[in-house]
């Protein structure tokens, strides 16, 4: 719960300063979302995937570093968040490129992972 919130307030405050930048910037920098939204989400997906591969991997044979990272889902939760978030940002800047769609496409993909993990937490508490 406590991750969900600081995943939350983290998105609040870089879309704050991001749409304060371009504000500021004007037209000089145009495609600046699609490009925030691509790697935002593209990184989320990765710090989702890569533990769920290596999980299935024998122990012995695989070293697993993204495993034993105790911050990793709070920064899936927060990439996932601000790929989505800026993703919906650039389409209504009228960015619709193909940056702007894989980075709303992972980032609502890795948001919608956690909603249905906190969900199920919820339903099923352990």
């Amino acid at each position: 719960m406590v991750s969900g919130l600081v995943a939350f307030v983290t998105t609040i405050i870089v879309l704050v300063v991001l749409v304060i930048g371009l504000r500021s910037a004007g037209t000089r920098s145009p495609l600046v979302a699609a490009w925030i939204s691509f790697v935002t989400g593209t990184l989320a997906a990765l710090t989702v995937a890569v533990p769920l591969v290596t999980s299935g991997l024998p122990r012995e044979d695989t070293y697993q570093p993204l495993t034993v990272v105790a911050w990793l889902p709070l920064l899936s939760m927060t990439l996932g968040l601000m790929g989505l978030a800026t993703g919906v940002f650039a389409l209504v800047r009228g960015e619709r490129l193909w940056r702007t769609w894989v980075g709303l496409v992972t980032g609502a993909l890795v948001t919608l992972f956690w909603l249905v993990f906190a969900f199920g937490d919820v339903l099923f508490p352990h």
